[in-house]
């Protein structure tokens, strides 16, 4: 019997994450070990997995089931938009959620029970459905900078976390500026 090859999983996220259509690769990378055919996904075990799954765990597997995968690659992707929006909380930045639909909101729920405040939500102006969305104010893409000064009375550039299935939305932010992990991150 040949020997199962491992999916070194955070290799695969490394390469993925933070690239314009990340979230789409990602996703896709979950669609495909959770549809697979195997009912176990192998893996390459981690030499320092935290703060993702607990040490004990990762000394003994080998091998985990589809939905534990799935569940990992979002842990790893929920602890990158929260590490990010913790360092733009300490130096003084307003952290916001680009998109104001089900994965906008999403994200307010990950950052409120990771105990961070985002300040509020960002969207092109064409699909600006209310000023306000959970007693936040709601700020346009096209004119973000002089908003956020305007409306949450802060010059510093605001943190940007980019929770829509619109992956090209990175490049309009780097094209206006941004730098990926220090400003946005999706």
């Amino acid at each position: 019997m040949a020997e199962t090859q491992g999916i070194d999983i955070v290799a695969t996220l490394q390469t993925l994450v933070g690239q314009p259509g990340s979230d789409q690769r990602v996703m896709l990378l979950c669609q495909i070990l959770a549809q697979g055919g195997e009912r176990f996904v192998p893996v390459t075990p981690l030499a320092d997995p935290a703060p993702l799954v607990d040490r004990a765990f990762w000394a003994q597997a080998h091998t985990l089931s589809r939905d534990a995968v799935i569940d990992w690659v979002e842990r790893g992707l929920n602890h990158e938009v929260l590490t990010g929006a913790a360092t733009a909380a300490e130096a003084g930045r307003p952290v916001l959620i680009h998109g104001t639909g089900a994965t906008g909101r999403r994200a307010l729920t990950l950052l409120i029970e990771a105990g961070h405040r985002p300040r509020g939500f960002v969207t092109p102006r064409a699909h600006m459905a209310a000023e306000t969305l959970n007693g936040l104010p709601v700020l346009p893409a096209e004119t973000l900078d002089e908003a956020a000064a305007a409306r949450l009375g802060t010059k510093a550039r605001p943190f940007v976390i980019i929770a829509s299935s619109y992956a090209l939305l990175l490049d309009d932010y780097e094209a206006a500026g941004y730098v990926l992990r220090r400003d946005v991150i999706c």
